[in-house]
C-alpha cells in the first residue's frame, strides 16, 4: 500500500474538482489502449472523477482494471470497471461491469472474437444486463509510414445476445422488466497518434435489434490521450449515447465529458 504526501493529496483534488460530468450514464473502456505488438501481460488501470462543494457536495468516481495476456496469435482480456456516487455523504448510485474478451488473430490486420459482459447500472435502471456475442474485426485503414502522423481504423461486424432486467418499481406498468434480444454489433474504431505524446481515439457503436430495427442504440467516444511518460497518462473521454427506446423515465440521448488519468504496468 503507498501513501499520498500532502501535495499528491492537493493535486488530486484539483484534478476532481476541474472534472466535467454532465451525465452518469456510461464507464470508459479502456480496452482501446492496449497494445497488441506484444506478447505477455498488460495492465492498464483509469481513474477519472467529479467533486462539487457548495450548495450541495457531491462526489463520483469512475474507474476500470483492465488485464491482457497475449501469446503470438491469441489475446485474452478482463475489462472491469465501476462508478460511485454519493450527494451530502448519501450514497446515490452504484454500478459495476465486467468483461471477458478472447480475440484470435488470423493475420496481422483480422481477428476473430468471442465475449461475455455482466452490467448493472441504477441510473440506467439495469438490475442486470448479460451480454455473449461474436464477430470478426478487421482493419480498413493503416498509415503508418509519416512519424508525425499514424492512423489506424478498423471495423467490426458481429452479433450478441442482449438479456436485461431492470427496476420494476421505477418503470411504467405496461413497461416490461425482462428483455432477451438478439442485437447486431457494429463498430468503427480509429486512432491518430499526432506525433509524440498525444493520442486520439474514436469509438463509435451502433446496435439494431434484429427483429425490429427501430430499436437501437448508438454511442460515440472520443478519447485524447495526453503521454505524460511510458507508465502515466492523462485522458479526456466525450462520450454521447442514444437509445430510440428507452424506458419512459430516461432521456433518449445523454452526453458525458470526464478527466482522468491512465496508468500502465
Amino acid at each position: 500500500m503507498f501513501h499520498l504526501n500532502k501535495n499528491m493529496k492537493n493535486i488530486f483534488l484539483i484534478f476532481l474538482c476541474f472534472s466535467s460530468l454532465i451525465s452518469a450514464q456510461s464507464i470508459v473502456n479502456t480496452e482501446k489502449f492496449f497494445s497488441e505488438k506484444k506478447d505477455g501481460i498488460n495492465i492498464i488501470a483509469e481513474l477519472s472523477g467529479n467533486y462539487l462543494k457548495g450548495n450541495e457536495e457531491l462526489l463520483q468516481l469512475n474507474y476500470t482494471i483492465n488485464t491482457s495476456y497475449k501469446n503470438k496469435k491469441t489475446i485474452l482480456r478482463f475489462i472491469s470497471g465501476g462508478e460511485y456516487i454519493t450527494e451530502d455523504n448519501q450514497d446515490v448510485s452504484n454500478g459495476i461491469f465486467a468483461q471477458i474478451r478472447f480475440n484470435q488473430l488470423t493475420s496481422n490486420s483480422s481477428r476473430f472474437y468471442l465475449f461475455s459482459q455482466i452490467q448493472t447500472s441504477y441510473i440506467l435502471l439495469l438490475e442486470r444486463r448479460i451480454l455473449n456475442g461474436a464477430g470478426y474485426r478487421f482493419d480498413l485503414i493503416t498509415h503508418e509510414k509519416d512519424s508525425l502522423l499514424k492512423h489506424k481504423m478498423d471495423v467490426s461486424i458481429g452479433i450478441m445476445q442482449e438479456e436485461e432486467i431492470l427496476n420494476k418499481e421505477r418503470l411504467l406498468f405496461s413497461e416490461q422488466s425482462y428483455t432477451n434480444y438478439t442485437r447486431g454489433n457494429i463498430s468503427i474504431n480509429n486512432k491518430f497518434h499526432l506525433n509524440k505524446p498525444l493520442t486520439l481515439v474514436n469509438n463509435l457503436y451502433f446496435q439494431p435489434y434484429l427483429k425490429d430495427l427501430s430499436d437501437f442504440r448508438f454511442f460515440n467516444e472520443l478519447s485524447l490521450l495526453f503521454e505524460s511518460n511510458d507508465f502515466f497518462s492523462f485522458v479526456i473521454d466525450f462520450e454521447l449515447r442514444y437509445d430510440n427506446k428507452p424506458p419512459f423515465m430516461l432521456t433518449k440521448t445523454d452526453f458525458n465529458i470526464q478527466f482522468g488519468i491512465v496508468t500502465k504496468f
